[in-house]
Formats: structure tokens, sequence, C-alpha cells
């Protein structure tokens, strides 16, 4: 997406107005986005869509709810101690896990990504709520003066409600319908 390309451009520069050659930083920028490749791949095999719907649908899911955000406060989050350490692992991994199992939700077997969008429209329809709920959430983290780990939690397991409400709608291995 246009959000995510941004992102990685202003990596880039950032990196090099450090002193690192553009090369070098372009690299570095890259690594960031390789957390997803193994969510990616598990996706399109299990979905039997091509790398590149995964990777869009994935990346869709993942703008459409502003995970990198989420992501980005919780890797920024300074941790005190190992407690904080673990508990800022586990707070990501949540949020990775949350994003595969929602993207492979709204994904159809077969799918391309045309129709991934029509599907994510209704599927956003469906769960407008729990999406709307989301967003207030994320307003509220955004204004907040102070982040806290406890505020993460909270966050990830009302993300986690609408995961769980999305996946409920689906039997195992059956198209899952929004109407």
């Amino acid at each position: 997406s246009e959000r995510y390309r941004s992102h990685f451009d202003g990596r880039i520069v950032e990196l090099m107005e450090k002193g690192i050659p553009e090369g070098m930083s372009q690299s570095i920028a890259t690594l960031n986005g390789m957390f997803a490749i193994f969510d990616i791949v598990d996706i399109a095999f299990k979905k039997s869509v091509s790398i590149e719907t995964a990777a869009a649908a994935f990346f869709a899911v993942g703008d459409f709810l502003n995970l990198e955000y989420m992501r980005t406060q919780i890797i920024a989050h300074t941790a005190d101690d190992q407690w904080e350490s673990l508990s800022r692992e586990a707070i990501r991994d949540d949020l990775d896990d949350q994003q595969r199992q929602l993207t492979e939700t709204v994904l159809n077997e077969g799918d391309d990504f045309n129709s991934f969008n029509q599907r994510l429209k209704e599927w956003s329809t469906t769960h407008e709520g729990l999406i709307e709920r989301w967003n207030q959430l994320l307003t509220n983290l955004r204004t907040s003066n102070v982040l806290s780990y406890t505020m993460f939690f909270v966050a990830i397991r009302d993300l986690l409600d609408l995961t769980q409400t999305a996946m409920q709608r689906c039997a195992d291995g059956d198209a899952c319908e929004f109407f």
C-alpha cells in the first residue's frame, strides 16, 4: 500500500541521515517487513492463492486495522526488565498471529486480490461494531501521554475479540460468508 511504501522510503532516508550508505539502508529497511514472510507463505499455502495475493491481503488487513501503528508502538516501547521484554515479545507475537488469522478468515480459497478486497468490505460491514471499538481504542492510545504494557495487553485482547468473532463465523475449511 501507499502507506507502507511511504514508511519504507522514510526509513531509508532516516538511516541514510545517520550516515548509513543507501544500499545498506535499503537492506535494513527491508528487514522490517520480513517478519511477515512466514505468515504470508502459510496463508498462500492454506488458501491456495499466490504469494502476491496472500501478501497483498495480509498487508491490506494490517492497513485497514492500523496494525502497523500498534506494532511500531509495541516495538518502540522500552522494557525496564526481563519480564517487560518478554511481555513485549508476547504482545507482538499475538498481534502477528491475529493479523494472520484475520487474513485467513477474510481470504477465500483461490481468491485473487480483487475478490479479496470485496470480501474485506463485506467483512468490515459485518463486524462494524467491533472494528469501531478497535479504532476508538487506537485513538485512545494515540492521545495518551504515556503508554504501558497493560494498555497494549488490553488493546490486543480487544483485537482478539474481533479475531475470534470473525473466526467463529467460519467453519474450518469452508468459505466464510459475511452477508
